[in-house]
């Protein structure tokens, strides 16, 4: 698999790589010092927060699904079913800016249901790779 980095910003908090990078991406998003990266492989550019540090999202009660990711006006999701986490997770991780993804992604929470989430290959495995802990997720076990 073969990803490309490319800027959409024009800031220096923003990755600027603009080559091919065959396989693993691990030692560049690391390396990465910017706030934003972003990958296009084949399908679709991933857009991910640069630090697991920046996620700060609730652990629980009801949140407010950002208004260009909502289905409707003023939805909201119930971080007590699991459902709903998994919607909403997989929203914010393919179609969210970085500042949902922070204010909305708890790092417990994805940990804890990022085996169940509905996500291709390639976006798992860039998040996976920036973010290795998300390897150490509790596998499908357990109630869903």
């Amino acid at each position: 698999m073969v990803f490309r980095f490319a800027s959409m910003a024009h800031d220096r908090r923003t990755a600027v790589i603009e080559q091919d990078v065959p396989g693993d991406l691990a030692g560049i998003l690391t390396a990465q010092a910017a706030e934003t990266i972003y990958v296009q492989d084949a399908d679709c550019y991933i857009r991910l927060i640069a630090q697991w540090e920046h996620f700060h999202g609730p652990m629980s009660g009801l949140l407010a699904v950002p208004e260009e990711l909502a289905e409707y006006d003023g939805e909201r999701a119930d971080l007590g079913s699991w459902a709903e986490v998994d919607r909403l997770y997989a929203r914010v991780i393919l179609h969210g800016r970085e500042t949902d993804q922070a204010d909305v992604l708890n790092t417990v929470l994805l940990r804890e249901r990022w085996a169940w989430l509905r996500l291709e290959r390639g976006v798992k495995s860039v998040w996976e790779q920036r973010f290795p802990q998300l390897l150490d997720a509790p596998a499908y076990a357990g109630e869903q």
